[in-house]
């Protein structure tokens, strides 16, 4: 009787200390999805507060464009008006007007870079869509008019001398582009004068890159653990097959955990990843947030020896007949792929 009691009293103290260990489990658990939560909106703030400051330096840039216009290019082309009394001030008028092509030219770059820059940022979904189409329309419309008049006055001042006049190349601009295709990604908004040293070019271009194969590599990687569920541990759990005996109600050790590393990296990690694709420099809080949930991998690892030895042994001909895209043994190569990408990317991308 002693003894049951003892038991009991065993059972019940046992019972109590895992009520705490539940709920500071629990507390862990809300904490972790608020800070989830806090990161995924700082991460939108933060996007949002930097396409404001690249708007406000666009905005600047465009005003500059259109001061010089009002200012310098409007007074020169209101004083330049006809031809010279004689041939020789006609000639000299011709020289200045060449001249003042020069200082145009810059003005003229500066116009063409920011239509670039604006069609790389409407590309990328900037929130100021509507602002920017307007800023690109007034500078470029503005622009276009007065290289139109220079022009004019060119070929008044050609005729005058008797010669033949030309085309009125030098200052001509583009049309606007309907795609990115031209569009400068080396370009720092961030820079009011756009000089911006070669090794920070390096460096954001490799980030850039660095983001796009993390995002290829996790789609491809997601998209390949659903067509293992779908096909071989469908098939092996469906009930539509054949099982070998020695490998029946083992897809726990066949298969180990992959279900749950599907399902994180599908309706969170990815997720999460495409969250910083435009923040390449901050997608280091995505790994940090969700580090413990890695540990899914040890799981997965420890139990792979097993796994390996009972489909070698028992389950090499029912998988070989399994129709899939890819052999069984591929899903072994690219979980192993998977984990060797994710130590190259911390190394090439933090270091």
């Amino acid at each position: 009787m002693a003894t049951i009691s003892g038991h009991s009293a065993g059972a019940e103290v046992t019972g109590h200390s895992r009520v705490p260990e539940q709920q500071v489990k629990g507390i862990l658990s809300e904490l972790l999805q608020r800070e989830n939560r806090v990161l995924h909106f700082w991460t939108l703030k933060k996007r949002r507060l930097d396409q404001c400051q690249q708007y406000l330096l666009f905005q600047s840039h465009t005003q500059q464009a259109l001061d010089w216009l009002q200012q310098s290019g409007e007074h020169y082309l209101s004083t330049h008006t006809s031809p010279g009394a004689t041939s020789a001030e006609t000639q000299d008028l011709l020289a200045q007007h060449r001249e003042f092509c020069i200082s145009a030219k810059h003005t003229q770059e500066k116009v063409h870079l920011l239509i670039q820059l604006a069609e790389s940022m409407l590309g990328k979904g900037h929130s100021h869509r509507v602002e920017l189409r307007r800023c690109v329309s007034t500078v470029d419309k503005r622009y276009r008019e007065f290289s139109m008049r220079m022009g004019q006055y060119r070929n008044t001042l050609e005729t005058a001398l008797g010669g033949c006049t030309q085309d009125n190349k030098d200052l001509e601009l583009e049309l606007i582009p309907n795609s990115l295709s031209d569009s400068d990604p080396e370009v720092n908004l961030n820079d009011p004068n756009h000089e911006v040293s070669d090794e920070k070019r390096r460096t954001a271009r490799k980030k850039e890159y660095i983001m796009s194969e993390l995002l290829q590599t996790e789609r491809v990687y997601v998209k390949d653990l659903q067509e293992c569920i779908d096909t071989y541990l469908w098939e092996m759990t469906s009930g539509s097959e054949e099982i070998p005996t020695r490998i029946a109600n083992k897809d726990d050790v066949v298969f180990g955990n992959i279900q749950d590393i599907y399902e994180f990296h599908n309706s969170i990690f990815l997720k999460e990843l495409e969250n910083y694709e435009q923040l390449p420099e901050d997608v280091g809080h995505c790994f940090v947030t969700w580090a413990d949930k890695f540990h899914m991998y040890v799981t997965y690892c420890r139990n792979k020896p097993d796994s390996s030895l009972l489909i070698q042994q028992h389950g090499a001909g029912f998988f070989q007949v399994t129709h899939s895209p890819f052999p069984f043994f591929f899903l072994s190569f690219f979980l192993s792929f998977f984990l060797s990408f994710f130590l190259s990317f911390f190394l090439s991308f933090f270091l």
